[in-house]
């Protein structure tokens, strides 16, 4: 049995009045009959160029085509917004809550950033903080032994006239426990220490509410900044000498 190559409109695609299959091809196109695969596969590769959508087909296939991609940039840009924008201290999938980041200085060096597994939450000044946060982690709504979170800040002087050395970032890292809470809050405050101490604690507002459990604010020493102190006694004139008395 000899095979017969596929024809359009009654004319094999192969034979001499195959111009006349590509009119009529591109006559059931713009009359609104898409062509089938079969057809424009077996159709010559000399003449499947000559297939040509009618102008406003075209022009419909390009808008629909940029309305698409449009549609496709502005749940792209959602989507980060989403991801932070989950309720704090409410559950979420797997019985977890989130919690913004507050961190609070009680050193007098400057922190320059600080990760809380990974999650970034800004930066603090000497004696500093709790005035902002960042979002967010996501933690366990009920608490249990062993559970911890690895931190990672730099430090560096908060002196302005530092020497180099002195105003160069220093990285620490640390696995601290997450200290027992009750209940889930809307904020994990991170409290640094002096001789490199962090404590972290979940809670529902700053520190220093009633009944918090962590330390209170940070507060500077009377003397701070001990640079404009001591430029201050530089700049303070002197008292004039007492005269013998007679």
């Amino acid at each position: 049995m000899k095979f017969q190559p596929y024809s359009l409109c009654g004319h094999p695609l192969h034979s001499t009045r195959s111009v006349f299959a590509i009119r009529c091809a591109r006559g059931a196109m713009s009359s609104g009959r898409p062509l089938k695969p079969a057809e424009i596969k077996s159709m010559p590769d000399s003449h499947k160029h000559r297939l040509r959508l009618p102008a406003d087909i075209r022009r419909g296939l390009v808008h629909r085509t940029v309305l698409g991609l449009s549609r496709l940039l502005m749940l792209a840009a959602l989507l980060p917004l989403g991801a932070c924008s989950k309720p704090t201290g409410e559950q979420v999938d797997g019985g977890m809550a989130t919690a913004n980041i507050s961190p609070y200085n009680h050193t007098g060096d400057y922190i320059h950033q600080l990760y809380i597994d990974g999650q970034w939450g800004g930066n603090s000044y000497a004696y500093g903080g709790g005035g902002s946060f960042v979002c967010c982690i996501t933690y366990p709504r009920k608490w249990h032994q062993g559970l911890q979170a690895k931190v990672r800040w730099t430090t560096s002087s908060s002196n302005p006239n530092a020497s180099l050395e002195e105003g160069k970032p220093t990285w620490h890292e640390k696995v601290v426990p997450i200290e027992r809470y009750e209940k889930s809050g809307t904020r994990l405050n991170v409290h640094f220490l002096p001789n490199e101490e962090v404590r972290l604690i979940i809670w529902n507002g700053a520190s220093g509410t009633e009944g918090y459990p962590g330390p209170p604010p940070p507060q500077a020493p009377p003397d701070w900044p001990p640079w404009e102190h001591a430029q201050s006694r530089q700049d303070k004139p002197l008292a004039p000498p007492k005269l013998a008395e007679h």
